[in-house]
């Protein structure tokens, strides 16, 4: 049984439809995940292309073949930025660069309409730009994991199953693309008979567009339930750590501490008088300070230092690898921040917030999470006790 150009076209067609539904439904379950919508439509401006390329080898039909391949480089274009949104990589710049190879593009493709001698001559333009698509999906995913190393370690720990099989789809798919693109380039006319690519290609695409679409619902999950721990994790009014994730962190770091004769220094901070704050202006506008005075804490501050909202209004932040004098310095230079910053409500109405901070330094065997948490808690009280807006200290 022999398969004919118009039957594989019409199930390419069929299949890239079908893929463009699913994600369709798929977005339409997820529409709070960027992408997906690209990704849909892409396939959708694809499935519509590929049939029109059927009427290159009919009489008089330049037309339609040029729209055919227009809409599949625009369908890959679309995918690619699809890919890049999902990533939550910036597509403002790929969304020119997309215009601008279109536009290269149309105007070599439209060379079979202004000369039908050289009708399909520039069919090569097609694959190259396709395989540039892929390839550049290929890279946004790259990076959008880290690099190469976090792909392998995403593979390795089967945290990031999805985004490798992305990269290997559509490696092999722009490889494939590219090679086409070459054959036809050179004129390789026999070349191109003897293994019947036209064939080939089109068991390409289907292959890829039902890959793709199922290749998006995994990564899809990953994202969800990368989120979902991240929400178990993370203070969903300030973004600081909670209290729970933050004390496995930080008996991790006593842990390595202790093992490496290194000291850890904690600093905790409550906002004086923030029960008075929210009786005058309301507690959406505590809510609001809340935040911003988290934000202001995590100003300058280094990668392994972290911060926890540790109860309403008290803050914590723990500084591996840091001494006495250090986390004094931290400490004195956050009271000056947060007495001279310039908060205010929504109407505009100035607001002076000052915090009351403890800091306690341990090593050795001082470092104990329990030991060092109960210290530094009654040197932040006692200097509520003593005086508003001041920093007590204490070293291991």
């Amino acid at each position: 049984m022999t398969l004919d150009l118009p039957t594989l076209s019409f199930a390419v067609t069929i299949v890239m439809a079908l893929s463009a539904f699913i994600l369709s439904a798929h977005w339409l379950v997820n529409k709070h995940i960027e992408g997906l919508g690209g990704a849909a439509l892409g396939m959708l401006l694809a499935a519509i292309g590929v049939p029109l390329l059927v009427f290159a080898s009919l009489p008089a039909s330049e037309l339609l073949s040029f729209t055919g391949q227009l809409l599949v480089m625009t369908g890959f274009g679309a995918i690619w930025l699809g890919t890049a949104a999902f990533w939550k990589k910036g597509c403002r710049s790929r969304r020119r660069l997309l215009y601008i190879f279109i536009a290269l593009g149309a105007s070599v493709l439209a060379k079979s309409i202004l000369d039908p001698n050289k009708a399909g001559e520039d069919l090569y333009t097609i694959y190259w730009l396709t395989a540039l698509f892929a390839l550049a999906t290929v890279l946004v995913t790259v990076r959008a994991l880290g690099g190469l190393k976090m792909v392998y370690k995403g593979m390795i720990r089967r945290t990031a199953i999805g985004a490798v099989l992305v990269i290997l789809l559509f490696t092999a798919h722009g490889t494939y693309m590219f090679g086409v693109g070459v054959v036809n380039f050179i004129g390789q006319e026999a070349l191109l008979q003897a293994y019947n690519f036209s064939v080939i290609t089109r068991i390409e695409l289907i292959l890829f567009s039902i890959s793709y679409a199922l290749i998006m619902i995994i990564i899809t999950a990953e994202k969800l339930q990368g989120q979902l721990r991240t929400q178990q994790m993370i203070d969903p009014l300030t973004g600081a750590l909670n209290r729970s994730c933050f004390l496995e962190v930080m008996r991790a770091t006593v842990a390595r501490a202790k093992r490496y004769s290194e000291p850890v220094s904690i600093i905790m901070l409550d906002i004086d008088r923030f029960k008075r704050v929210n009786l005058e202006h309301g507690r959406a506008v505590g809510d609001q300070l809340l935040r911003d005075l988290t934000s202001l804490i995590m100003q300058k501050r280094r990668a392994q230092d972290v911060i926890c909202r540790f109860s309403g209004e008290e803050f914590i932040l723990m500084m591996p690898h840091t001494k006495e004098e250090g986390v004094k310095m931290v400490a004195e230079r956050i009271r000056h921040k947060i007495a001279a910053a310039a908060f205010s409500t929504s109407k505009g109405v100035p607001v002076s917030l000052t915090v009351s901070v403890g800091t306690v330094t341990a090593r050795g065997d001082d470092l104990e999470v329990d030991g060092m948490l109960d210290m530094v808690d009654r040197r932040m009280h006692h200097a509520q006790q003593l005086h508003f807006d001041s920093v007590e200290s204490v070293g291991g």
